[in-house]
């Protein structure tokens, strides 16, 4: 089985530079095939391994369901179920069950987290195994929110060599400082306010393949169950989604250029 995971991690890192390196080499085009891949049970698979090794496995969504529950069953059943439902057009994804998580050193106040079902958590990883090397490709060097491979330190060490004297006076001393202003922001609910038909427009200047699209569309238009209320989501993507983050970053890249 092991040897079975590493081939399927072997082949998505494959599709996934090619992806990247097509994307750099291309920045106005569209890809346009791309389901056939979602779709293919190694892909599938190895969404499932990213989300059945993480902890939040544990915690159900709406329907129930745990990995462990899953496995119990038969995972392999599982996902050659999710793949039927897939090729066939019946899936269709699941409210996020809403729980409101305590804000740090913020004391009274909560942010809405949304957890997917297991079965939507794997194929939101699915589809985020073939939209990441493509938006990554363009994304700017200089942005490092929730990004792979980057993180809090690697922005912070950027800064700081940012912020190092650049000019030298006569006397060969640096001491002239190349930016004068630091600014520091937020953008308040940012998750939350997210404009669908912009992030899907955007989506779509780089991804031809309709159903692809459709499917995040599905995603983002799923909702939320909050104490056995639904609740429509006409904007924004649920902080908790493994998609949410790459698709924040394709949202405020479309605010930037």
């Amino acid at each position: 089985m092991d040897t079975d995971h590493r081939t399927d991690k072997v082949w998505v890192l494959g599709i996934q530079r090619k992806l990247y390196q097509w994307s750099k080499a291309n920045p106005d085009d569209q890809w346009r095939d791309m389901w056939g891949w979602l779709t293919d049970l190694r892909v599938l698979r190895h969404a499932w391994q990213r989300v059945a090794s993480n902890k939040g496995g544990r915690t159900a969504g709406v329907d129930g369901m745990t990995v462990g529950r899953i496995r119990n069953r038969s995972e392999h059943r599982f996902l050659v179920d999710l793949q039927a439902d897939l090729r066939s057009g019946a899936y269709r994804p699941s409210p996020a069950r809403r729980k409101l998580i305590p804000k740090a050193g913020k004391p009274g106040q909560f942010r809405p987290l949304g957890i997917p079902t297991i079965r939507d958590r794997v194929v939101q990883g699915a589809a985020k195994i073939l939209l990441e090397p493509i938006f990554e490709a363009q994304f700017w060097h200089v942005s490092y929110g929730f990004r792979p491979g980057r993180n809090t330190h690697g922005a912070l060490e950027y800064i700081r060599r940012a912020a190092l004297p650049q000019k030298r006076d006569e006397d060969t001393r640096r001491n002239r400082l190349p930016y004068p202003w630091v600014i520091e922001g937020d953008i308040k609910g940012c998750f939350d306010n997210i404009n669908h038909h912009h992030l899907l427009e955007r989506m779509r200047k780089r991804i031809g393949d309709r159903r692809v699209v459709r499917l995040v569309g599905l995603f983002l238009k799923a909702g939320v169950l909050t104490e056995d209320q639904f609740l429509r989501t006409d904007a924004g993507t649920p902080q908790g989604g493994i998609i949410s983050p790459l698709l924040a970053n394709i949202a405020l890249r479309a605010v930037c250029i």
